[in-house]
């Protein structure tokens, strides 16, 4: 039995919605306002009687546990149950950077004021250079006072983001979607490792994966979008270490699951370093914080994740015994 056929068993029956979504009457309120995703494995309420995983949203509302709902994910292909659009190729072509953009290592002020942020956050700047790291001189432009990063596929501009660096209002600033024809979710920074390592990092932001110095991803964001999700899993990688940000450690297990049938998994818990560490002047979260020989270091130390160990921490998360 599918998950699709199992909610419409018990729940009623099932309408397909989009972006993969499915409706159907909500157990809680009555009507047809649940939405369930069997790819994300995410149940929502649209009354607000319910978010969260399907094995929590079963287990409170049918009694099963954890590893019956192990079980049931193993009876459905999702990936033939729902669609999956295919688009892994970027909708525009002709991406320019902003205006004023200069290459990080250009000798000016401004370029200055940029390296010493960029070194005060332990950051390699030849390495960025490398990258087309650089930042915004003219005060006519949109994104003067940022640092931008850019987005590459097979060595084109696809995307970028602005980081302030002079106290602009907004600490990020990303392009118009409608300018460029592409949204952060359906990016990758440093997507081309996927096609040059065996291992990546997959971590949130792109401060965190420039530590690593080639094999580090960010997905801008916590957990995967869907377009990430199918890229990384038709990608040539075959082990993918997760290092979660400590304050969203449980907050990333949504995403995992879909990986550990493919790819050798680690997912790092940046809290068992920090729990011997006397934070006085700042708190630390995240590999741009820590720097990546503590998570080498953690990294040896954390075995491979399995279903059941995987099942485990989520239990953990959801504050179930197992």
């Amino acid at each position: 039995m599918s998950l699709i056929t199992y909610f419409e068993t018990n729940f009623g029956e099932v309408k397909k919605s989009t972006n993969g979504w499915y409706d159907t009457y909500c157990p809680f309120c009555g009507r047809r306002k649940l939405a369930f995703h069997p790819v994300y494995k995410i149940v929502k309420c649209w009354r607000g009687c319910y978010y969260g995983h399907i094995s929590d949203f079963l287990r409170k509302t049918k009694g099963l546990t954890f590893k019956e709902v192990n079980r049931l994910y193993l009876d459905v292909d999702v990936f033939e149950q729902v669609e999956i659009k295919n688009e892994v190729t970027y909708k525009s072509s002709n991406v320019e950077l902003p205006l004023g953009y200069k290459n990080i290592i250009e000798d000016d002020f401004l370029g200055d004021r940029a390296r010493k942020y960029l070194l005060n956050r332990n950051m390699d700047i030849e390495y960025l250079s490398d990258l087309g790291v650089g930042y915004c001189n003219d005060d006519k432009g949109e994104f003067f006072g940022y640092i931008i990063i850019p987005f590459k596929r097979d060595g084109k501009l696809v995307y970028y983001i602005g980081r302030d660096f002079l106290g602009n209002p907004l600490r990020y600033k990303n392009p118009s979607k409608k300018d460029i024809m592409v949204g952060k979710s359906e990016c990758l920074f440093n997507e081309e490792s996927l096609y040059l390592y065996d291992k990546i990092y997959i971590v949130e932001g792109w401060a965190d994966a420039v530590m690593f110095r080639g094999n580090g991803i960010a997905t801008l964001g916590i957990g995967l979008s869907q377009w990430q999700i199918f890229k990384i899993l038709t990608s040539n990688i075959k082990e993918i270490i997760f290092v979660p940000d400590a304050d969203a450690y449980y907050k990333w297990l949504l995403y995992v699951e879909y990986f550990l049938e493919n790819f050798k998994v680690k997912y790092i818990d940046l809290r068992e370093y920090l729990k011997n560490v006397n934070i006085s002047d700042k708190k630390l979260k995240d590999v741009n914080d820590i720097g990546v020989d503590v998570v080498y270091k953690l990294e040896e130390d954390t075995d491979y994740l399995d279903i059941n160990k995987y099942i485990e921490l989520y239990a953990e998360k959801s504050g179930y015994s197992y």
